[in-house]
């Protein structure tokens, strides 16, 4: 194999292997896409003089911040009550919802769609890091390099869809009640920012897609070693 074809399978499989485990991470682990402030019924409770809403708060942190993906969360509101009366506090922890759909599930058919679709991506670009690694000590025969190179085009435009379907799921009554404000809606941010977790996400997808151009630089030169044999 020639040293250009050499270092073309070298990098491509380095940055399948960094690809795969950076979608793991922004995907499946990640729970900071958006992010806003504490909010009660889409207001910042801060910025509102009312005794009731206040003693509802009293004894509550709101320097923490909340924060969502597709189907993940840190930090939200509990009702609970007290000798006074019920009171409003955070609780303070990341994990996953607890139903794809309901009550206490996923809040928007938007994020709903991006679970699936982005799981799908995830688990494509995970099938192809394998390989990669394989390929860093062997040179990997062509059909696997087709393949493993088809798999991360549709992988990268699976993540770029989830990115771009994500910010519909900002008009739902949860995201806006607590973080993002009643100014949020589709493609409307409101109070909230995207995050780290957004847009590394959509970094991985422009990856997978330049990757799948230089799979076919990957392959191996077979062909021209048996033209070299023949001569």
């Amino acid at each position: 194999m020639p040293d250009s074809a050499r270092l073309a399978r070298f990098i491509w499989a380095l940055l399948s292997i960094t690809v795969a485990a950076v979608c793991t991470i922004s995907y499946w682990y990640n729970a900071v896409w958006l992010e806003g402030k504490p909010k009660l019924m889409g207001v910042d409770p801060t910025t509102v003089n009312s005794t009731s809403l206040q003693a509802a708060l009293n004894g509550s942190s709101i320097d923490v911040k909340f924060t969502f993906s597709t189907f993940r969360r840190c930090n939200h509101w509990v009702l609970k009550q007290t000798d006074s009366g019920y009171r409003y506090v955070i609780d303070q922890k990341c994990g996953g919802y607890k139903s794809f759909t309901g009550e206490d599930g996923i809040p928007s058919d938007a994020w709903r769609a991006c679970t699936v679709i982005g799981g799908i991506a995830w688990a494509m670009l995970d099938l192809v890091a394998p390989l990669a690694f394989g390929a860093l000590f062997i040179a990997l025969p062509n059909v696997w390099t087709v393949i493993c190179g088809i798999f991360q085009a549709i992988a990268g435009t699976l993540l770029i869809v989830t990115v771009a379907v994500y910010p519909l799921g900002l008009d739902a009554d949860v995201v806006r009640n607590e973080a993002c404000g009643l100014d949020a809606g589709g493609y409307k941010q409101g109070d909230c920012t995207f995050m780290w977790g957004f847009w590394l996400t959509l970094c991985s997808a422009v990856l997978a897609i330049i990757l799948a151009c230089l799979s076919s630089h990957a392959r191996s030169d077979t062909h021209g070693t048996e033209r070299e044999y023949k001569l």
